[in-house]
């Protein structure tokens, strides 16, 4: 009997420990986001995965950014994500604007992505190089609004 006392005692501290593991599995991102080949401030990256919940960075002034899954916790789920990249227009941007575009960067890159990744257990340095929506409409490319 107190053997089986000891062991019930030893699974109820374990699994108390174990309550506070909870959670998905997270790894560390960073990277470096270029817009015409030139750092920019301000640029906000989404990683989504399949399932659960996304992991969201933004951009200093060299164009580096480190995804965040919680105000508390870095980093993104182990995983395949999609990825979203966005800059919202300043008040004074000079930037072509197109009906039902919000962002400096084409809906290619963010509402209508094609940008995928995976991150893997350990440390993540996942760097991308976009177009604005200045040069895509200087380089006549078609922009889609989100309305269409």
């Amino acid at each position: 009997m107190n053997r089986r006392y000891w062991l019930s005692l030893l699974l109820a501290i374990l699994a108390v420990i174990g309550i506070g593991c909870g959670g998905p599995k997270l790894a560390e991102v960073e990277g470096i986001v270029l817009v015409d080949g030139q750092p920019q401030a301000g640029v906000t990256v989404e990683f989504q995965p399949e399932q659960g919940s996304p992991s969201f960075g933004e951009t200093d002034a060299t164009g580096r950014y480190e995804l965040r899954f919680s105000r508390h916790k870095k980093g993104a789920e182990i995983g395949k994500h999609v990825v979203r990249i966005s800059k919202d227009f300043d008040a004074d941007e000079n930037s072509p604007r197109v009906a039902g575009v919000k962002t400096v960067i084409p809906p290619q890159f963010n509402d209508e992505t094609q940008l995928a990744s995976e991150v893997q257990a350990g440390e993540n340095k996942l760097d991308f190089s976009v177009t604005s929506l200045r040069t895509a409409v200087r380089a006549n490319v078609p922009i889609r609004s989100m309305s269409e």
